[in-house]
């Protein structure tokens, strides 16, 4: 008989596979299962388990670093690029503000978020680097 044969029975349906329950000692999972609300499972999650998750989740994405193509070496190149962002942020013009962003290699204003911390953390008291650039800024603005 061929596949098309309407002699040959029906194959029956298979059911649909039964969702798995969150894997406590996996993290990943339980991360995903904890912040998208999963229906495999996430009714099951405990407030305790849901803190933890959440938290570490956090956790690992505070630690993480971002410097765009910024040199992290390089404060005064990173407080002129700062100063300039800021600037254009405080415009009216958003569309000047993301030019300025793609100018020095951030995506968005989410990863401007992420490198501004990053940059700050390090850099944020080396108030000599930030007077260099300022003067940098006025030469450059013809000031």
């Amino acid at each position: 008989m061929s596949a098309g044969d309407p002699k040959k029975p029906a194959a029956p349906a298979r059911p649909a596979p039964e969702p798995s329950a969150p894997d406590f000692d996996n993290e990943d999972t339980h991360t995903f299962a904890v912040m998208a609300g999963d229906a495999a499972g996430a009714d099951e999650v405990t407030a305790e388990h849901d803190v933890a998750g959440l938290q570490r989740a956090v956790d690992a994405g505070s630690r993480r670093e971002d410097w765009a193509n910024w040199d992290p070496d390089d404060a005064d190149e990173g407080w002129y690029r700062y100063l300039l962002i800021e600037a254009a942020g405080q415009g009216a013009d958003p569309r000047a503000a993301r030019r300025r962003l793609n100018e020095f290699g951030v995506r968005d204003e989410q990863q401007w978020a992420a490198v501004r911390a990053t940059f700050l953390k390090r850099h944020g008291q080396d108030q000599k680097a930030r007077a260099r650039a300022l003067e940098r800024q006025k030469r450059s603005m013809g000031a």
